[in-house]
C-alpha cells in the first residue's frame, strides 16, 4: 500500500494542515499491514512458538534444544479459557487470546508485551504487526476525525446553498 499510503499523507497534508503520523507503520508499505482478521488467525501459530520457547530450559543448546522444539511442534498443550491470573506464558497467551477475540487489540498487545525471555522473542514478529495495525488505525482515526472537525466548521461558517439560491417559478416555501 505505498502508493495509498503517499496519496493519503499527501491529501492529508494538502487538505487537513498535517500530515498523517506513520510512525510505527510507516515500513510496512510494500507488503501491507495484516488485518485485525490475520492478526487472529496467526495467532494460534504464535501462542504455539511462545509455548515451545516458554517450555525449553534456558541452559537447552544445539541439539538437546532443537529436539526439544521438534518434540512439542508435534503437540501443543495450552489453556484457552480466557482470563486467567498469572505471568506465565500460558497465562498470558489465554489473555491475549481472549481480547482477541473481543476485537481487542491494544488489550492483546499490553498482553503480550508482560512476556519476557524466548516467549518474548517468539512473539516478536506477530506482536510487531500487530502494534502496526494499531498504529495505522489510529492514523485512520485521526485523520477521519480531523476531516470530520474541519467539514463541521465550514459547514457553520458558510450559508447553505438552498438558503441563497433564489427561487425560480412555481416553487414555493
Amino acid at each position: 500500500f505505498a502508493l495509498e499510503l503517499e496519496t493519503a499523507k499527501a491529501l492529508s497534508t494538502r487538505v487537513l494542515g498535517t500530515a498523517i503520523n506513520d510512525d510505527g507503520f510507516a515500513t510496512y508499505g510494500a507488503r501491507g499491514i495484516p488485518s485485525l482478521f490475520t492478526l487472529q488467525r496467526r495467532f494460534g501459530e504464535t501462542a504455539a512458538r511462545v509455548v515451545r520457547a516458554a517450555a525449553i530450559p534456558d541452559g537447552a543448546s544445539g541439539w538437546i534444544r532443537q529436539s526439544l522444539d521438534r518434540l512439542m511442534a508435534i503437540v501443543t498443550v495450552r489453556r484457552v479459557d480466557g482470563d486467567i491470573a498469572g505471568d506465565g506464558a500460558a497465562a498470558i497467551l489465554a489473555r491475549a487470546e481472549n481480547r482477541l477475540e473481543a476485537d481487542d487489540l491494544s488489550g492483546a498487545a499490553v498482553e503480550m508485551t508482560a512476556l519476557t525471555g524466548a516467549a518474548a522473542e517468539a512473539a516478536a514478529p506477530w506482536l510487531a504487526d500487530v502494534r502496526a495495525r494499531i498504529a495505522a488505525d489510529r492514523a485512520i482515526t485521526g485523520t477521519l476525525n480531523r476531516t470530520m472537525a474541519l467539514m463541521a466548521v465550514d459547514e457553520r461558517t458558510q450559508t447553505p446553498a438552498a438558503a441563497s439560491a433564489p427561487m425560480s417559478a412555481g416553487e414555493s416555501e
